[in-house]
This record gives structure tokens, sequence and C-alpha cells, in this order.
């Protein structure tokens, strides 16, 4: 979790000189670099074996995981993600296609070095959308930006931009590094939409992975897309040969308590 500033109380022992080595810290920001002083300042007999380096080097590293939480804590309000789940909650199932290995690629960050799209597909309730966004919580864990949408929100976001601000919205997809568009062949692609759509999927070709989740068969996601000049082009961006290729099945598992487990700890 994230420290918030830390402030003396005063009935902790300090000496002026060390708060005002505290003080010049929180002038910098450096919050939890401040935390673990203030820690060792007050708490002498823990850290009186150790070294200078040794304490200074736990400085660092406080401050270090604290940027690295402050970090994730953005990431994850930029993303438009609302529930999260959490790799480690979920559990390997051979029966309804989740493999291992599945859950190792999700986890790692090789696909998205790689820029290779996931597609996951399933019936309704078998938990697409929460391997996305587990997905994408353990990207934003290595620092890696996300942003999810509803297909028909997609839409309904390119409908709603002139091409002026539509440029400006392509732009900052391409700087996401993954992309999921959730829910995919709810609703028919009409030629506005696949152009622009189109558009987005181009621009990002060698930024980032795009991760789909849907109910259509894999042969069938073309069919989401009306006939049209665009249809193949987009297809073919969004849909390619090296995807990681998840195919969920058995019944709806919502609600179902021992399918995920209980675990809502940060990172």
């Amino acid at each position: 979790m994230i420290k918030e500033q830390v402030t003396v109380l005063p009935n902790q022992v300090m000496l002026d000189e060390q708060r005002a080595l505290v003080e010049r810290a929180n002038k910098f920001r450096l919050k939890g670099f401040v935390s673990e002083l203030t820690q060792q300042f007050t708490n002498p007999l823990i850290f009186k074996n150790q070294t200078f380096e040794e304490r200074l080097a736990r400085c660092f590293d406080e401050q270090d995981s604290y940027a690295k939480t402050a970090r994730f804590n953005t990431l994850c309000k930029a993303s438009l993600i609302r529930n999260k789940i959490w790799m480690r909650q979920l559990k390997p199932s051979p029966q309804r296609g989740l493999t291992d290995e599945h859950l190792e690629q999700l986890s790692q960050t090789d696909y998205i070095r790689k820029c290779t799209n996931v597609i996951i597909t399933g019936p309704t309730g078998t938990g697409k959308t929460s391997l996305a966004v587990a997905a994408a919580l353990a990207a934003m864990s290595y620092g890696y930006s996300a942003r999810l949408y509803r297909i028909n929100d997609l839409i309904g976001i390119m409908d709603g931009k002139d091409p002026a601000t539509f440029m400006r919205f392509k732009e900052s997809l391409r700087k996401v590094k993954v992309l999921i568009i959730d829910d995919y062949g709810s609703v028919k692609i009409n030629d506005a939409a696949a152009i622009r759509l189109n558009e987005i999927a181009d621009i990002r070709y060698f930024s980032g992975p795009t991760i789909i989740t849907s109910q259509l068969k894999v042969n069938a996601l073309k069919e989401a897309i009306d006939p049209s000049p665009t249809r193949d082009a987009l297809a073919d961006r969004l849909f390619r040969a090296n995807d990681i290729r998840i195919e969920l099945g058995g019944s709806s598992w919502r609600g179902v308590a021992d399918e995920i487990r209980n675990d809502t700890e940060n990172v």
C-alpha cells in the first residue's frame, strides 16, 4: 500500500538534526524514503547493528517500492478497469480450457514486447473478461499502461468524435501498451466504425498487443464486421496467425466461490 507523507508526532523522540533531514526529504516528495528514515530515527535500537550503507539502502528500497506502487495506482486509474481480478486469484482448469501455460503467458511480459494479440473466446460467464483484466493488472504491475473498453462503448466513443478529436483519441490509444476490447461481437461493426477501428489497429500494430474477448468462435470473429472494403484489413490486423488463443468452456461460474481464489490483497 502507498504510504502517505509522514508527519512526525510530538511524542516521537527525534533530534533536531534528524527532524530537519526528514523535512528536507518531505520537500522532495520522497515519501517512501521519509517513511523508512523516520522509522530508523525513532527506533534507533532496532537499526543500531546496521551500517550507514545498509540503512541508506533501506531508504532507497522503500522509495523504490513506493514509486512502483504509485505508478501502478496511476495506471490502474487510467485503465478504466473497475473490478479487479488478480492473476494469482485464477486457478488453472484444463477442462475449461485455461492452462498453467496460459496463466504464465499472461503473467509475464513477453507477449507485450512482441506485440502479440490475445484472443479469449467462450460462452458467457466462463471468465473471459476476468482473465483479460488479470492480464492487464499483471502488465500494469510491470509498469505498462492498459485500457479496457467494451466494444459497444468504444464504437460510441469513436462515433462521437470529429476528425480532429478522433486523431487525438487514436494517438492516446497508440501510447496504451495493452488495449482490451471486451465483448467483441456483441454488436455489429458497421463500415464507419470499422474504418476508425482499423486506424486504431493499424497505429497500434507495432506499439502493443490487443486483448479481445468474445463469445464468438475464432472462425466467426470476422463475421462481426459488416462486409466492406475495410473488413479484411481490420480482421487481418486484429486476428493474426501468431495470436495467443484461449478458448474457454464449461458452464457459467459467475458467483461460484471456488473458481476464483479469495485474495483481494493489493500488489
